[in-house]
């Protein structure tokens, strides 16, 4: 016959199986979202409250962080979340099987504008929409993304650091390879001057 704190502990254990079967799976990967160019132009449902698709908009800065930025789009969506939405007019990256990926740093670039949307309005954003001319991905704010986004800009806030000291800005040692993947190239005064900008 089962002690009472066998029966006990089945019970938590049961209870902790239950919950976690219950809870839906944080989506905390870059994931495809249908591509359907004709709907709406690929925005997520709701109202926009942002848009610099011709390039004149003013950008969003952070009060938080040293981050400003000039999404594509900010859709307010149903559930009073503000989604930002970037779109690329390349193709989307294919691994060797032929599956699309997007870019590292357009994730980052879009991580970035979560962040500056978390930091200026409630309730927080829960992701935001990356689409290029034949995929559409959604980019979730997840903890591991926001941590290297905010990396990456201390790390430069210490080279701006060590750059005041100095009568020009350290130049450090930049490539086509390694500005193609920075996240910042486009605001960075050492990118390489023959990285094409991805501009829609």
């Amino acid at each position: 016959m089962a002690t009472p704190i066998v029966v006990f502990l089945i019970a938590v254990l049961a209870l902790a199986v239950l919950v976690i079967l219950l809870t839906p799976p944080r989506r905390e990967q870059v994931r495809e979202r249908p591509h359907d160019p004709s709907a709406g132009g690929g925005l997520p449902p709701g109202e926009i409250v942002y848009s610099d698709a011709r390039g004149t908009a003013e950008p969003l800065i952070a009060r938080g962080h040293p981050l400003l930025g000039k999404p594509d789009y900010v859709v307010l969506g149903r559930d009073g979340r503000r989604i930002p939405v970037e779109i690329k007019s390349g193709r989307a990256p294919r691994t060797q099987s032929g599956r699309r990926l997007p870019r590292h740093e357009d994730v980052l670039q879009v991580v970035t504008y979560l962040i500056i949307l978390d930091d200026l309005f409630s309730p927080a954003p829960a992701y935001g929409v990356l689409r290029y001319a034949d995929a559409t991905f959604e980019v979730p704010y997840a903890p591991r993304l926001r941590r290297e986004v905010l990396r990456i800009v201390d790390q430069m806030q210490a080279l701006d650091a060590v750059a005041g000291s100095r009568d020009r800005p350290p130049r450090g040692t930049p490539s086509d390879a390694t500005c193609r993947a920075c996240a910042f190239r486009a605001i960075c005064d050492d990118a390489m001057d023959t990285v094409e900008e991805d501009t829609p």
